[in-house]
C-alpha cells in the first residue's frame, strides 16, 4: 500500500506539472537590417545564465531587427531559462534544425525605436539578432549537427528563404515562441548571406 501512495502523489504531481506548463505566442515582424563587426557585450534579452554571448571572431555580422508589440523581455523571464533566435529554411518548422542561432538583444542604438509605432498602429518595441555574413560558420554550424542530412539540409536552405523566429522553453514546461518571419536575407553556401532585393 505504501508503494501505491508513492504512486498516487507521483501521479498527482506530474499531472499538475502538465497543467502548469503552457506555451505563449508572441508577434514579432521584420523591422530593419544593418552591419557590424561584433556581437553587443550586454543589452540581451534573458540570457543563459553564466554564459553570455560573446563576440567569437566570426565577424562581420547582418544585423536583423524585430519589432514586436508584447513585452517580450518579461514574457521571457516568466517562460523560457533563456531567449534564443534561430533562423531556418522557411519550410521548416519551429522545432527544426537551425542554420544560426543565438542571443536576442535590446535595440538601444541609432535605429532603436522603443517607443516606435508598428504596422498595426500600437506601440512596439525593437530587438535585434546577429547572423554571419560568410558561409564558412553557417556550413560548420550545420556539419556539427550530427542527425541532420548535410547536403539536403544545404540545398534546401540555398533554394529557400531564410525565416527567423524566437523561442525558448523551462524544465516545467513553460515555452515561448514568436510567428516565424520571412527575412531578407538569401544564404548561398560559397559566399554566405546575401540581401534580397
Amino acid at each position: 500500500m505504501k508503494i501505491l501512495r508513492v504512486s498516487q502523489w507521483g501521479v498527482i504531481i506530474i499531472t499538475l506539472l502538465a497543467l502548469c506548463s503552457c506555451t505563449k505566442r508572441v508577434t514579432i515582424s521584420m523591422a530593419g537590417l544593418s552591419t557590424t563587426d561584433k556581437i553587443p557585450e550586454s543589452g540581451q534579452v534573458h540570457e543563459y545564465p553564466n554564459l553570455p554571448e560573446k563576440d567569437d571572431g566570426i565577424g562581420p555580422y547582418y544585423v536583423l531587427y524585430i519589432e514586436s508589440e508584447d513585452d517580450i523581455p518579461k514574457l521571457a523571464s516568466e517562460f523560457t531559462h533563456h531567449l534564443y533566435f534561430s533562423l531556418i529554411p522557411c519550410s521548416e518548422s519551429e522545432s527544426a534544425y537551425g542554420l544560426w542561432g543565438g542571443g536576442v538583444f535590446m535595440d538601444s542604438g541609432a535605429n532603436s525605436a522603443a517607443s516606435s509605432v508598428s504596422g498595426t498602429g500600437h506601440s512596439a518595441n525593437r530587438y535585434k539578432i546577429h547572423i554571419p555574413i560568410k558561409a564558412d560558420p553557417i556550413i560548420q554550424h550545420i556539419q556539427g549537427i550530427g542527425a541532420l542530412d548535410f547536403k539536403s539540409y544545404l540545398g534546401r536552405a540555398n533554394k529557400e528563404d531564410s525565416c527567423v523566429l524566437i523561442g525558448g522553453g523551462q524544465m516545467w514546461g513553460g515555452t515561448l515562441f514568436s510567428n516565424t518571419v520571412k527575412t531578407p536575407l538569401h544564404f548561398d553556401s560559397e559566399t554566405g548571406f546575401s540581401v534580397v532585393p
